[in-house]
């Protein structure tokens, strides 16, 4: 899984483990790495968008959604022309 292309969710709902409240830190702390974020309040999450070095073992609060599209987050997050430059970030 390493190197690909995805989209994650993250899971920031309050729980006992405290881990998942600081979502920057521990994608850092994984070594994951991404080109842009931001959060949705409606679902209580951090969409990380092209993501890479994704551990094979990762918190049950990751998502990883490799089939999913930035343009599916126009309106919600996105602007039309930030989807598109994610996409057209890929191609490079």
């Amino acid at each position: 899984m390493t190197g690909d292309y995805v989209i994650i969710k993250f899971d920031i709902y309050p729980r006992k483990d405290s881990a998942n409240s600081k979502p920057i830190q521990k994608m850092t702390e994984l070594g994951i790495t991404w080109e842009k974020h931001f959060v949705s309040t409606i679902s209580d999450c951090v969409f990380f968008f092209n993501c890479k070095n994704i551990p094979e073992a990762i918190p049950q609060y990751i998502q990883v959604q490799e089939n999913r599209s930035p343009l599916e987050f126009v309106g919600c997050g996105l602007s039309e022309n930030e989807a598109n430059q994610l996409i057209e970030n890929l191609k490079i």
